[in-house]
Formats: structure tokens, C-alpha cells, sequence
């Protein structure tokens, strides 16, 4: 094999080796970051709280893997423990509405084939309000801000692109946002005024009906959609800020949470590409040196990063 050849395929193999370890690193974390039935614990005597959050668990992985029997039973389980008298001292009057309504969508769309979307919203919906519950300090649906604050950079983007189709694209992004605060919705009502929440949906749907419009070319309504994504943003910051921000920073960033983990994993995989586009640019340049060297002059390079040993 000529030196040439043979030094192309030690820098390929060497930026593959680099690619495929970053690439375990990604693999492993969606691989931790799945829930099935089997990972929840088995029942145990507790209080009722307890165990409205283990149900609420349960529920949720059989959403994951789509084990609608499962799901039908841990649905009758769960509504008879959430009417518990004391459980309803805790949260508020509106967020207990939520819930119970969530329970009864979730118990038709079980037993409805073909509706497996929808009952897994419902099963998200009752384990983030049943976390908030139990862990009211440190709910899981604060985290969900930073969420929705890329779902509002998506479909800024995507209107100000001013591409034909921007209006279809700007559409398809804030349903996406849509979807990600119906499901914070019932567990923002266990610790929120219900006109908090009521005004982030407002401005949700008043967004949609100007984008719906913008569809056809009205100028008018057109002009108003940056308005409305600002009225949006801050209706979302107000619902999110009504507590302590440092707080809700605190929490984001603890060892164990779902933010610290996927902030800890994003600067590792963004390290490993640094360094493995710093380290495929020296090789490649070098075997691009050497490969001039040898086309100008017509023999072998001996000097530099290639040099033979004698």
C-alpha cells in the first residue's frame, strides 16, 4: 500500500474512532433517560400521596412501551386513590378539576384503539401534577420553561424567514409549543392562579389565529405576529417567574435533575467535537501537505508530521 493511501486511512480511522465514542455518549444518555414498567417499583404501603406518585409512574412508562392493558388498570387505580379526602388539601380547587378531567380522557382514550397520543398526554399531564404534589419545592414542570423558550426561538425563526411556506412552518412550531404547555398544564394549576394560565393559553391561541391568517398574505395581520410573540413571551416568563428565580435556578441546576443531566451531557458532547474537529483539521492538513509535496516534486515526503523512521 502506497504511503499515501496508508496515511488516509489513519486519518479516517482516527477521526471514526473519535466520532464513535462521541456518538456512545449520546446513545447512553437516551438509553438512561428511557422509563419502562419494569424500572418502577412494585407497590408499597404509604400514604396516599405516595402512592398517587407511583401510580401516576407506572401509568407513564405503560404509555412508553404502549401497554394499553396495563395502563387501563393503573388508571382505575390511580382515580380511586386521587379521590383520598386528604390528598385534596393539598394543590388547589382548579388544579384538582385538571386532574380528575385528565383521568376520565385518559381512561376513554385507553379504551379507544388507535388514540395511544393521546392518552400518553394524559399520562404526562397526571405525572408531572402528582410530582408537583409530592415535591412542591422542586416540581419537575418548572423545568419545562426552558422548553418552551426554545419552542418561542423555533417559531421566530421560522417567520422570520419570510420563505414561502414561513407562515405553514411558523404554524407547525408553536403547535409544538402548544403541546409541550398543555402538558405542564394540569401541574401549573396545582401551584398557579388559573389566570396565569389562562393568559399564556390566550396568547397561544390568538398567535394561531394571526398565523392563520398571515396564511393568507393579510398584511395586517401579518404585521401584528411579532406583537403576539411577544405577548406570548412574557406571559410565559410571568407563569414561570411567580416564584423565586434563584430557586428555580437552584433546582435546574442540582446534581440529579433532568436540566443539570442534560446541560452536564451537552457540554461533554460539545467538548468531544471540539476537540475532535481540532485534532481532524491538524491530521487533515498535514496529509494534505504531504499529498502536494509528493504531486510537485514526485517523491516521498520526509519531513514534518509524516517523517520516516530510518
Amino acid at each position: 500500500m502506497s504511503p499515501k493511501i496508508s496515511a488516509f486511512f489513519a486519518i479516517f480511522g482516527f477521526a471514526s474512532l473519535l466520532l464513535l465514542t462521541g456518538g456512545c455518549g449520546v446513545h447512553d444518555s437516551d438509553t438512561a433517560a428511557r422509563v419502562t414498567v419494569s424500572d418502577v417499583l412494585p407497590d408499597k404501603p404509604g400514604t396516599a400521596l405516595q402512592q398517587l406518585n407511583q401510580l401516576a409512574e407506572q401509568l407513564y412508562a405503560a404509555a412508553n412501551e404502549e401497554n394499553r392493558q396495563l395502563a387501563y388498570s393503573i388508571i382505575g387505580r390511580l382515580e380511586g386513590v386521587s379521590a383520598d379526602g386528604s390528598l385534596r388539601r393539598i394543590g388547589t380547587i382548579q388544579g384538582w378539576a385538571a386532574f380528575d378531567h385528565s383521568v376520565k380522557d385518559a381512561k376513554l382514550a385507553i379504551a379507544q384503539s388507535g388514540t395511544s397520543s393521546t392518552w400518553y398526554m394524559q399520562a404526562a399531564r397526571l405525572k408531572l401534577a402528582s410530582d408537583v404534589l409530592l415535591r412542591p419545592e422542586a416540581p419537575l414542570w418548572l423545568q419545562y420553561e426552558g422548553v418552551l423558550r426554545d419552542d418561542e426561538s423555533r417559531l421566530l425563526q421560522a417567520w422570520h424567514t419570510q420563505l414561502e411556506g414561513h407562515a405553514d412552518a411558523a404554524v407547525v412550531s408553536l403547535h409544538i409549543l402548544k403541546e409541550h404547555f398543555e402538558r405542564v398544564e394540569v401541574a401549573a394549576l396545582m401551584q398557579r392562579e388559573a389566570s396565569q394560565l389562562a393568559l399564556l393559553k390566550g396568547r397561544i391561541d390568538y398567535t394561531e389565529r394571526l398565523l392563520s391568517f398571515a396564511r393568507g398574505e393579510a398584511e395586517m395581520n401579518s404585521a401584528s405576529v411579532p406583537q403576539a410573540f411577544q405577548a406570548l413571551t412574557a406571559a410565559r416568563s410571568q407563569l414561570f417567574a411567580s416564584q423565586s428565580n434563584s430557586a428555580t435556578a437552584a433546582v435546574q441546576s442540582a446534581p440529579g435533575s433532568i436540566a443539570y443531566a442534560e446541560q452536564r451531557a451537552a457540554g461533554e458532547q460539545l467538548a468531544i467535537l471540539y476537540i475532535s474537529a481540532i485534532i481532524m483539521g491538524i491530521l487533515a492538513f498535514a496529509g494534505w501537505r504531504r499529498f502536494a509535496y509528493e504531486q510537485r516534486h514526485g517523491t516521498p515526503y520526509t519531513d514534518g508530521f509524516f517523517k520516516k523512521k530510518r
